[in-house]
């Protein structure tokens, strides 16, 4: 997104707001980078999607990216307890502290990239 940014010369705050720079691209440019994400994965995002995903990899990012820093204030320990008590419980999506989507980050990076090269 800051590739994109810096080469339309809009100006952005330096930071790791994910959110704050997609929402910093005009609305046909979301559309086309949508339309590329859809090449390679129909479906896979959304104009409402986006905003949810950006934030879990913003997430991933500041807080997940270093597995010692998230987990800083647990023993190996409780760590370990913490992941059983995840499984026994079904391992529910949707309350996880860390979301990772891989498939939409493969899937949005297509998109941004087939943007970016169809306006070169």
């Amino acid at each position: 997104m800051k590739t994109w940014l810096c080469a339309e010369s809009v100006k952005f705050r330096r930071n790791h707001n994910y959110r704050g720079l997609w929402d910093a691209f005009e609305q046909d440019a979301q559309d086309s980078v949508l339309l590329g994400a859809a090449v390679v994965d129909p479906g896979r995002l959304s104009a409402a999607t986006v905003p949810i995903l950006l934030s879990n990899w913003e997430t991933v990012f500041k807080k997940a990216r270093y597995y010692y820093e998230f987990y800083e204030d647990y023993s190996l320990h409780e760590q370990h307890e913490l992941g059983q008590f995840w499984i026994s419980i079904g391992a529910p999506e949707s309350e996880a502290e860390v979301r990772y989507f891989p498939e939409e980050l493969r899937a949005l990076t297509h998109g941004l990239i087939a943007h970016i090269r169809s306006t070169a």
